[in-house]
């Protein structure tokens, strides 16, 4: 069993009465939809990788989750019923869906668990990600990949900057289903 509760403090913020889990993948290797050489914002590199560099035990997670390959989302699956989680976010530290297969495990996983509130932000909008998607899980489209042209502003979205609600310390709004603005994403 893999531990998927996080020690993410924005996400422990948010969800002060939940129980909340994340996992996440290592950056740019597992960003299919991210500019190439990562994402960049106001001339800093990806949040993530920076993340990664400050925290060993970030990067003990990627290399750990990056080995379950398409066996990561059963192992998840089994993880969030063990400890019982109310409130799940992949990716809060790096990576995204890296192809329909992994996406489609990944919602197999979530329809199983229609008591867990899942939302995820993605880059991958090259994949079919409207037809399965369970009913209990919040996806948001984010702008600044290489599949903008994609994205459908009929559906939620989040971009780095301003426009849309502020989901920079409070993640608990981009979960209740409303476009968010990030500081950095």
């Amino acid at each position: 069993m893999i531990n998927v509760l996080t020690g993410n403090k924005k996400l422990l913020s948010s969800f002060p009465r939940d129980r909340v889990g994340s996992v996440s993948r290592t950056p740019i290797k597992s960003c299919p939809g991210a500019p190439k050489g990562g994402c960049v914002f106001s001339g800093k590199a990806c949040y993530c990788l920076r993340i990664g560099a400050m925290y060993p035990s970030v990067r003990k997670h990627w290399r750990a989750m990056d080995s379950l390959g398409f066996r990561l989302w059963a192992a998840v699956g089994e993880s969030i019923d063990s400890q019982r989680v109310t409130v799940f976010r992949p990716f809060s530290s790096g990576g995204d869906f890296l192809n329909q297969r992994d996406y489609n495990s990944f919602c197999s996983m979530v329809a199983k668990r229609p008591d867990v509130k899942f939302y995820a932000y993605t880059k991958s909008l090259h994949l079919d990600l409207w037809s399965r998607k369970p009913i209990n899980l919040v996806l948001l489209q984010s702008e600044g990949g290489r599949y903008d042209h994609l994205i459908d502003y009929s559906k939620l979205v989040a971009r780095v900057g301003v426009g849309f609600a502020d989901g920079s310390e409070d993640d608990s709004v981009a979960a209740a289903g409303v476009s968010v603005s990030l500081k950095a994403h």
